[in-house]
């Protein structure tokens, strides 16, 4: 069994923030290049990819918080719409609200998140326009086959603050996640600079 962690007098314990991401490369390189770029004294971030999506996601997610239980104070499932049903993500945020666990998601897909980066977005957009523009942004000609490329995640990391003003906008305008757009991923990284 291990020993409970000692608190040291006048030092603040740092708060452990669990992230499960559907995505195996782009989301957790992202989130791993967050963590280092905001190198919060306070918060202590563990990024895992799991290429599942929705319960399966949710599921998995469960299971590393309760055996890092004592280590994480908050979970965050990050996942997008993509082709899922609308039955399927409802049952998954109905389910992750009563394990006490958060979520970001995105409505198209994380690119979103990405292209909030650069600018704000205010109607629908389909995939092929989102990879198009971040291909423009970043420089990378085929930005679909690059999106696992840490170079590219490098790129767009500086412009975190403007994601999250962009984000926060986008979210006041329109709350429906089935309706594209839609990102909350502002509200995590939000928890990740406290």
């Amino acid at each position: 069994m291990p020993l409970p962690r000692r608190k040291r007098k006048g030092l603040k314990q740092k708060d452990t923030i669990l992230i499960v991401c559907e995505g195996e490369k782009t989301e957790k390189l992202y989130f791993e290049g967050l963590k280092q770029l905001l190198n919060s004294p306070n918060v202590k971030v563990k990024v895992f990819g799991t290429g599942k999506s929705c319960m399966k996601l949710l599921d998995h997610a469960i299971k590393k918080y309760e055996t890092m239980k004592k280590d994480a104070e908050k979970i965050w499932i990050v996942f997008d719409k993509d082709d899922i049903r609308r039955e399927e993500i409802e049952k998954t945020l109905k389910n992750a609200r009563e394990n006490g666990i958060n979520y970001a998601f995105s409505n198209e897909c994380f690119e979103l998140w990405l292209l909030l980066h650069y600018e704000r977005v205010e109607r629908h957009i389909g995939r092929a326009v989102l990879y198009e523009k971040m291909s423009k942004y970043t420089g990378y000609n085929n930005y679909e086959k690059n999106k696992g490329n840490p170079d590219m995640i490098d790129k767009v990391l500086p412009f975190w603050d403007s994601a999250v003003e962009n984000s926060k906008e986008l979210f006041d305008d329109q709350k429906d996640l089935f309706k594209n757009p839609f990102s909350n991923v502002h509200m995590l990284v939000e928890d990740l600079k406290k």
